[in-house]
């Protein structure tokens, strides 16, 4: 990344990004991790006359990020320039009288349908445009406003908004787009509070969208309750954010909240007793509770050996489908062990949030690794199915051992012969759904 911003609720202020110049070493990068600016889990942003190029993703958008402002970012040579991923929602970018003058540069974007191209936009894992649209300005001839004719939809719905921009969101009228400001101090709160209201009124109607997910409804509940609770402030005069605070409260997201607030005032019985009370339905519920236990159990110094585990794999878990413990647990894990350990949560590019694995109730991977670090000999733990597949690879995806289980086990020993570095042991069903997948060390 060349900046990352991730899990902040930032209330009635906000993040400004404004004239950076971010570029990687080749064309354009292969590792769909590789992003110039990423934006994820986080209310409030502006983004401003930033210069991208040579990286998977330009400007990457996932999970609620409304409002953020774009304008004036130039993107070049890039896999997908403009990207919503994970129910990504950024709201309106710029007006029917002032574009938001985004521009695509260079001649590598190809069109619409072309498989493996390169494309101006990307609407992934379920992003739904119309929650984003985005004013453009018409330029005859080649247009490096407009990323027409250029667009992937995958598992997201366009049926208007970024990624095929209809007639309707085309300013043809607008004045000459202006210079981007050449001093280096940002205008103060470039966004109002206004905007946080009008955002998050429109997550809030997002959430009762017939079509979201059940999974995805309860992340952007849990977000955008967390960013009310920060700051009260923001519901003054909205009914509708009002309504939504007062029934999450009385909800297990809302008890959670409570488990948090209890172990910041000393209060560990409290939080014991508000956790245990929680009966999980889903993995963001659950990854809460676990994160909490162990949070608990380190107040009352019996942090175990268990704990760890727990803290490691959530911290090597995927956001996307368990929510902010993820990167709580990062942090716990550092605390615990005096460590500034970088964890690097990977989630799929496409995650099929309808397999079973993830909407059945209850189960954060058990898989666990022993010993950590290795020689490239070790142990796998856990419920192991006849028909899995375990796949070991390396940071740059090279799968470097794969073997398919015969036969049921609680443990398989692994010979890799793995030279020292750092790799991912991914396990799939037969349908190559995702189980798990953790990070580990090789030292010789």
């Amino acid at each position: 990344f060349g900046i990352k911003l991730v899990n902040c609720a930032l209330g009635s202020v906000n993040t400004q990004i404004y004239t950076n110049i971010v570029t990687g070493a080749v064309v354009y990068s292969t590792n769909n991790q590789y992003r110039a600016i990423a934006i994820e889990s986080s209310i409030g942003n502006d983004l401003k006359c930033n210069d991208v190029s040579n990286s998977y993703s330009g400007l990457y958008f996932s999970s609620n990020c409304n409002p953020s402002k774009t304008s004036k970012n130039n993107m070049t040579n890039h896999k997908y320039g403009f990207v919503l991923d994970n129910n990504g929602i950024i709201g309106q970018q710029g007006t029917s009288t002032t574009p938001a003058d985004n521009v695509w540069l260079g001649t590598t974007w190809d069109a619409t349908g072309t498989a493996n191209g390169r494309f101006k936009n990307a609407c992934l894992n379920l992003s739904n445009a119309s929650y984003s649209l985005m004013y453009v300005r018409n330029v005859s001839g080649l247009n490096p406003y407009s990323p027409n004719g250029s667009t992937t939809s995958f598992f997201g719905n366009t049926t208007y908004g970024l990624f095929q921009i209809p007639a309707s969101l085309i300013t043809i009228n607008a004045p000459l787009p202006t210079a981007c400001a050449t001093s280096t101090t940002p205008p103060i709160n470039a966004l109002m509070t206004t905007d946080i209201v009008n955002a998050l009124e429109t997550t809030v109607a997002y959430i009762a969208d017939t079509t979201i997910l059940a999974s995805d409804a309860v992340l952007l509940s849990d977000q955008v309750y967390r960013t009310l609770d920060s700051d009260t402030s923001i519901m003054q005069n909205s009914t509708i954010l009002t309504d939504f605070y007062d029934s999450t409260s009385t909800k297990d997201i809302g008890t959670l909240l409570n488990v948090e607030v209890a172990l910041a005032k000393d209060s560990t019985q409290l939080a014991t007793t508000l956790n245990d009370v929680v009966i999980p339905d889903n993995l963001v519920e659950e990854s809460y509770r676990i994160y909490y236990e162990s949070y608990i159990n380190y107040q009352n110094g019996t942090f175990s050996q268990v704990d760890s585990l727990n803290m490691r794999t959530l911290a090597e878990g995927c956001p996307v489908l368990q929510g902010s413990a993820v990167y709580m647990a990062e942090a716990l894990y550092n605390v615990v062990y005096f460590e500034a350990e970088l964890f690097n949560p990977i989630c799929p590019e496409y995650i099929d949030k309808n397999s079973e694995i993830l909407t059945n109730k209850s189960t954060l991977p058990t898989f666990t690794i022993y010993p950590v670090p290795n020689d490239g000999d070790f142990t796998l733990a856990g419920q192991l199915i006849k028909g899995q597949t375990i796949t070991i690879k390396t940071m740059d995806g090279k799968v470097v051992y794969s073997k398919k289980m015969e036969g049921n086990s609680d443990q398989q020993k692994i010979h890799s012969n793995l030279g020292s570095g750092v790799y991912f042991i991914i396990i799939e069903d037969e349908s190559n759904h995702l189980l798990s997948q953790n990070k580990f060390v090789v030292t010789k």
